[in-house]
């Protein structure tokens, strides 16, 4: 039988200390990236892989990274933005040598409260990745019972929380800056439970733009809030008197759903209406027109995610971080000049 390779063998063939090849494996400071990573697919390419088992009961460290989402399991997988990300933090867990263990802890309704996660109460993991809309005591009871926390894609302001958050504010503006330039003056915006950080910041990014470029300010053209839905919001904007011309939804599910009230009311985007989405998920190039978006860079932030969990396991003390995702316009079919200015010209002419 094959003898099993050493610490010492990998050392020799990546042309690098043992201590070094160590460091990497088990996650600790001092090793850069990219000697990291040369180590790492060294060791799978040779078969070696640290006794993992033996390691935890010495040092009571699990090597695995937990992530919490709020959703159902079930619709977290299936969410074409959180599904890249998910992916990021896989690979970046991968990566590190460590094993991911989900938890879904649904949001309490109000006044009541929900039983810690099992992983969490019996320590099944060393830190733990808040990925999405959270339950914000859950996340002060991982910290108060010692564990490194990261959010990712949720914010809890003045916190000792390390996040990797998207710029929503700049990439709202962005979108209403590029649709003004279209010449639409009647905006709206299609939003879901403003109870969500980022929905409420890409709200408040679509009305600093409106204002700045002297837009419409019309309350009625922003349809948005807990419990409401986005087809019923679609239909009270295009049953108005005087319909936008153009909306800005929350994501690119809210304008997907716009894009087939548009259509249900026998209208066409993007000659009647202009649409733009947010996060560049997989529906945005499946929809008809395709969706000019904001694209977010989803796997990037679950890989800045774990990256930053892993060094704060190294580093408890080290002061929190804010990683910014900046979001990029995407343009695509769903968008096109606004119309009616046009045809009043050529009507009073």
């Amino acid at each position: 039988m094959e003898a099993r390779p050493t610490i010492q063998d990998l050392a020799l063939k990546i042309g690098v200390h043992k201590a070094t090849v160590s460091r990497a494996l088990s996650g600790k400071p001092g090793v850069s990236e990219r000697v990291r990573r040369k180590v790492v697919e060294a060791a799978r390419a040779q078969g070696f892989f640290p006794h993992g088992p033996a390691r935890s009961l010495a040092t009571s460290v699990t090597e695995t990274i937990g992530l919490v989402c709020c959703d159902e399991m079930s619709e977290f997988l299936t969410n074409p933005f959180y599904s890249k990300v998910l992916a990021g933090i896989a690979e970046e867990t991968a990566l590190h040598g460590m094993s991911l263990a989900f938890t879904s802890h649904p949001l309490p309704l109000p006044g009541k409260s929900r039983p810690i996660p099992k992983i969490m109460r019996e320590r099944r993991a060393d830190g733990f990745l808040f990925v999405g809309d959270q339950d914000d005591m859950l996340i002060r009871y991982a910290h108060n019972m010692g564990y490194p926390v990261v959010l990712v894609d949720h914010q809890l302001p003045n916190s000792p929380f390390d996040m990797v958050v998207v710029n929503n504010i700049e990439g709202a503006e962005m979108a209403i800056h590029f649709l003004a330039d279209l010449g639409h003056r009647r905006i709206g915006f299609l939003g879901g439970s403003l109870r969500s950080p980022s929905f409420a910041e890409r709200l408040a990014g679509y009305r600093r733009a409106v204002v700045a470029r002297g837009l419409s300010t019309d309350s009625l053209l922003i349809q948005a809030g807990d419990g409401s839905d986005s087809c019923c919001n679609m239909l009270r904007l295009l049953a108005l008197p005087q319909p936008p011309t153009a909306i800005l939804a929350c994501n690119d599910v809210h304008a997907a759903t716009a894009l087939r009230a548009v259509h249900e009311t026998g209208r066409d985007v993007p000659r009647d209406i202009s649409i733009v989405g947010f996060d560049d998920s997989s529906k945005a190039s499946e929809t008809w027109p395709p969706l000019t978006t904001l694209r977010v860079d989803a796997d990037e932030m679950g890989r800045v995610g774990v990256r930053r969990l892993v060094s704060r396991l190294h580093e408890p003390g080290a002061a929190p971080g804010r990683m910014v995702i900046q979001p990029r316009l995407t343009v695509r079919g769903s968008c096109a000049p606004c119309r009616i200015g046009t045809e009043m010209s050529v009507q009073n002419g």
